[in-house]
């Protein structure tokens, strides 16, 4: 995965930028902590994009199988697609 860029620098309200190199120790260790949060959060909302396109992916090929399943076999299947919601049964309307 991708990494972040890790801060070298911070703009103060002021205009004023500090280098993280001139700052102490502690606030070293902070901004350490603070970039490692910032990774995992990168992280966490590229897997989110991996799984939405996997579960959009799948509702597709579920939406088709009902079709399938609906159509009979002489027939063409029909036209309205199945929607769904999370928790809840459908079935389209006969």
């Amino acid at each position: 995965m991708p990494k972040i860029q890790p801060t070298d620098s911070i703009k103060l309200g002021d205009g004023k930028v500090l280098s993280v190199s001139e700052l102490s120790d502690k606030t070293k260790a902070v901004i350490e902590v603070y970039d490692s949060w910032r990774q995992k959060l990168f992280d966490a909302n590229e897997e989110v994009q991996l799984i939405s396109t996997a579960v959009n992916a799948v509702l597709n090929q579920l939406r088709q199988q009902v079709l399938d399943h609906l159509a009979p076999k002489s027939e063409k299947a029909p036209t309205e697609q199945p929607t769904f919601e999370e928790g809840v049964e459908q079935t389209p309307a006969q």
